[in-house]
């Protein structure tokens, strides 16, 4: 209120609506006050507070709705600055280049299940998504052993893999899949057992993918 009232005029509130705001703050004064001494309040005056608080807040949330979060006249960082969220405004979209590459820990857990997990670089050694990322993008393929391995480079399909992960393929040809998660199991061909798979992935964000990280150096696992 202390902020509301003296730009009232400014910000186009109507009169009638910030009297009755002024109205509903100085009854609650003297409300709260009484019950602030926890030692001498009573029972009455805990309802009484209680009862005017509650209704206090349901005019206060019905104000701020129509005359203050949405209002143009009123900048925006002062709006968010007040605690509020205004329509269209998004902090994520202030996000910045992400600058580092996911650790990726891959965990064989036997009968062709495998454990994918990425955090961030320098971080505890929790996994966790980038918080300036919308999730992890992994690229990947599944070869027989370390020939194949030299003679086709891991950014090469490998129509073997296309039903993993619940992949899609891309245009230029590899295998990806995109998650939201920084922990999840994925269940592989029981037939690739013995086998390697051979992923790398990158931290992206989709709303302005030019700020998405670089990829990260190949980790590989041997199928269980």
């Amino acid at each position: 209120m202390d902020v509301i009232v003296p730009n009232a005029v400014t910000w186009n509130i109507p009169a009638a609506q910030v009297a009755t705001l002024q109205t509903w703050s100085v009854g609650y004064a003297p409300l709260f006050n009484a019950i602030k001494n926890t030692a001498n309040r009573t029972h009455m005056q805990i309802v009484a507070h209680n009862v005017y608080r509650k209704q206090y807040e349901a005019f206060l949330r019905t104000f701020i709705q129509s005359f203050v979060v949405n209002n143009i006249l009123i900048p925006v960082d002062q709006r968010v600055g007040m605690g509020l969220n205004p329509r269209g405004y998004n902090p994520r979209s202030k996000r910045p280049k992400i600058e580092t590459v996911p650790v990726i820990s891959l965990r064989p857990l036997g009968g062709g299940l495998m454990r994918f997990s990425f955090r961030v670089i320098d971080t505890d050694g929790r996994s966790k998504i980038h918080p300036d990322s919308d999730g992890v993008e992994i690229y990947f393929e599944i070869l027989t052993n370390e020939a194949d391995m030299s003679e086709a480079p891991v950014t090469e399909v490998n129509k073997k893999a296309v039903s993993i992960l619940g992949t899609s393929q891309t245009e230029s040809g590899f295998d990806t899949h995109f998650s939201t998660r920084a922990i999840f199991r994925k269940q592989l061909s029981i037939d690739d057992k013995g086998k390697t798979l051979y992923i790398y992935a990158r931290w992206v964000n989709n709303t302005n993918p030019e700020l998405s990280g670089n990829f990260s150096a190949v980790t590989s696992a041997v199928i269980s």
